[in-house]
Parts: C-alpha cells; structure tokens; sequence
C-alpha cells in the first residue's frame, strides 16, 4: 500500500482539490486493505495522520484567537475597549483549513472502519498460558495458531519497559522462529517441550498460545493484534 506523505498536507501544491484527490486515493487503497483483512501498518498510519491533523487544527484555533489585535473605539460609559482583528486568515491558511476540514471526518469514517474489523478479530482470539509459567515472564515463546490449519507459527517474545515522568509503558518485540507441524498428536504441550529443547540457550520457560478462531493475514492483522493482547494480559497480572 501507497503511504499518504507525513507532510502531505503542507506539500506543494497546496490545493484544495488536488489534496482531495490525494486524500481520496489513500482511502481507496486502506479500503482495499480493509477488506483483504489487512490492519497494519494501516491502522497506524491513520491514527497518525488523524492526530497530526487535530494538533494542526487546534493550532490554527490558538493562532486566530492570538492573533494581534488595535484599539479601534473605547466605549467609556460602559468601560470596554472594542477591537478589531489586524490580522485575517490567509487565503493559504483557508486553503488549509479547508483541507483539514474535509480530511478529517474521512480519516474518522476509516479508524472507525478498522477498529470494528480489530474489534471482531480481537473477540476470535483466545490467549492462554501454556503448561506452567516461570516467575519472569517478561521473555518467552508466543504460538500463534489459526483454527483448522495444519501449522502454528512460532515467535519469542520480550517485554520492554519506556518510562516516562509520570508512569511506566510496556512494549513488545517479536522475532520468528519457525513453523512447525500442527496435528492431535503434536499438542501445544508437546510444541512448548520442543521448543524449550531446541532453544535451550534461551532459557525459556514461558509459553503462550493465541489461538484464533479465524483465518486472517499473519504479519499485517493476526500477529499485531495477539501482541496487543499479550502486552495487555501482562500489565494485568
């Protein structure tokens, strides 16, 4: 998929029809990418430019209420200075404001878009301790596992911790392993034995398998949304 430009709002040129087009062929292609089940990178690209445009228009509100003003007449019976703009929007700024205005609620339309499909998917997966958990499980084995399929993807996990002033966020970061055979014999029991056999070095003894009830893109939907939930079923123990 075709990124809209970080600054595609402000590159030459600013028109407002031309930006329209801009705008209106990076919503076809996340349509596309919706219905092929595809979030990501998607769905963070939209929450990007949706908060870069609403900073943008909050700034615009401060600049026109900031801008500088003169005495034009003082009313003294009832004491109040009467002013008057010096300053009027541009036709750039217009120009802008235009664009933004109209971007804006198509963004919306879209986030909201994907975050019912992240919602559905979300619901569809069952995330579980596999066998019993060490005490540090900020490290361990992920099984991703799609319903009716013959195979299960494997990842390690770590948790990372960004602080900030005020509080502390975890992270996530994923690496693959491999794909292995999945089948009633070969239980995720059995999986998390052999995994922590052949990836001794790791010292691994904690496994979780996201299970999924549907079938859907691995990288761009499946992966991302698991790690969401095992980020989240972490900060809650």
């Amino acid at each position: 998929m075709k990124n809209l430009e970080k600054d595609w709002l402000t590159l030459s040129p600013i028109d407002f029809e031309y930006k329209k087009y801009v705008l209106l062929a990076y919503m076809q292609a996340i349509k596309k990418q919706f219905l092929q089940v595809e979030l990501y990178p998607a769905m963070a690209d939209l929450v990007s430019h949706y908060n870069e445009l609403l900073t943008i228009q909050r700034n615009q509100e401060i600049l026109r209420e900031n801008f500088p003003t003169q005495l034009t007449l003082v009313d003294f019976e009832n004491w109040q200075l009467l002013y008057k703009k010096m300053i009027t929007d541009t036709t750039l700024m217009t120009e802008i404001e235009n664009i933004i205005n109209f971007a804006i609620p198509h963004i919306k339309n879209a986030l909201t878009e994907g975050k019912s499909i992240y919602e559905h998917i979300e619901e569809n997966i069952e995330l579980q301790p596999i066998g019993i958990l060490s005490l540090n499980d900020d490290a361990g084995f992920l099984i991703i596992y799609e319903d009716k399929k013959t195979e299960a993807q494997i990842f390690e996990y770590k948790i990372t911790i960004f602080e900030n002033a005020n509080e502390n966020f975890r992270g996530i970061h994923t690496r693959f392993l491999e794909t292995v055979p999945k089948n009633i014999h070969n239980t995720f029991e059995n999986l998390k034995v052999q995994m922590m056999k052949k990836y001794s070095e790791k010292n691994h003894s904690t496994t979780y398998l996201a299970y999924s009830k549907l079938q859907c893109p691995l990288d761009s939907t499946l992966l991302p949304i698991a790690k969401r939930q095992l980020v989240k079923f972490l900060t809650k123990k």
